[in-house]
């Protein structure tokens, strides 16, 4: 494949969309990979079904998270301590969760409630009378206390359950990495730690194929 970036994951959805339906045009197969950002499953199996996939964390920057991954770069650090590195960060990801909860929750509310508008505006009808009484029921949305409540008992269960595979795919802040100081372990800053990981996973060797392996796991297109 030729990995292009976009400026956007609207604009990864867009394009291709667009492309796959153009097949008469041109022989490219076309595969969008964007951001799981508090997408339900409902909304994940309809990008599934265009070709646009979603990783299993909430940002591509989570995945340099998983704990098979941290193993693998302090193993090539000879760190003796793999571990008690892999708890600190562990810990570190259900502290920040806790100190954000009620940001975390209130995005999951606001995005539940931007779907269920944009459902309502978009239900085919076939009258006037029925296009005006989906916009009515927008009136009455669903008890957002409620939902906010739920989002908030949900994330308390991850921080009480110590789940942190589940902390991952639900985090949705880009300042988790730096927080956790998984790169400080290594003497590194952020952007460093990532750079050797995709240094090590473009390489052909046993260490390079256990991290290919590793992220084909968590992104099910690859």
């Amino acid at each position: 494949y030729n990995i292009l970036s976009m400026e956007s994951c609207n604009a990864v959805i867009q394009t291709t969309k667009a492309y796959n339906q153009t097949h008469n045009l041109h022989y490219t197969e076309v595969k969008g990979i964007v951001d799981r950002d508090r997408r339900d499953d409902e909304e994940i199996l309809q990008l599934k079904e265009k070709n646009i996939f979603v990783p299993d964390v909430s940002e591509i920057e989570n995945l340099f998270l998983l704990t098979d991954v941290i193993k693998i770069v302090a193993e090539k650090q000879d760190k003796t301590e793999i571990d008690q590195i892999v708890l600190e960060v562990q810990e570190k990801t259900f502290e920040f969760l806790e100190n954000k909860i009620e940001e975390q929750a209130l995005l999951f509310t606001q995005q539940r409630n931007v779907n269920y508008i944009i459902q309502k505006i978009n239900k085919s009808v076939s009258t006037i009378e029925e296009y005006k009484s989906n916009l009515n029921e927008l009136v009455s949305l669903a008890d957002l206390q409620f939902i906010y409540d739920q989002e908030i008992e949900r994330m308390n269960k991850i921080i009480a359950d110590r789940d942190y595979t589940m902390a991952l795919k639900v985090i949705n802040n880009k300042g988790l990495l730096p927080y956790t100081q998984l790169p400080n372990k290594f003497g590194w800053k952020k952007d460093y730690y990532i750079d050797y990981v995709l240094l090590l996973l473009e390489k052909n060797d046993e260490v390079g194929n256990r991290l290919k392996q590793i992220f084909r796991q968590h992104i099910s297109c690859l």
